[in-house]
């Protein structure tokens, strides 16, 4: 029990967190929509680039998946 314990929670890595509605914005920004929720409708390429984006600019891919409501596995993929 006194040992060192290195162990990282789910998304510990992930970098800087934001707010969900910083989020929500950052995603209306980057993805030139009123509401993250648009992404749902995108054609495939368009909408997986703007994905790679959004996992750049910091945001993780639960908080992605939550706000678009767009699948944490195709998320995670790409």
């Amino acid at each position: 029990m006194n040992a060192e314990n290195h162990d990282q929670c789910m998304e510990d890595d992930e970098g800087i967190h934001l707010s969900d509605k910083r989020a929500s914005e950052l995603i209306c920004q980057i993805g030139k929509v009123n509401h993250s929720q648009e992404l749902q409708n995108m054609a495939g390429e368009k909408r997986n680039q703007i994905l790679r984006e959004l996992k750049l600019a910091s945001l993780s891919i639960r908080q992605i998946e939550r706000l678009s409501g767009i699948n944490r596995g195709i998320v995670s993929r790409l």
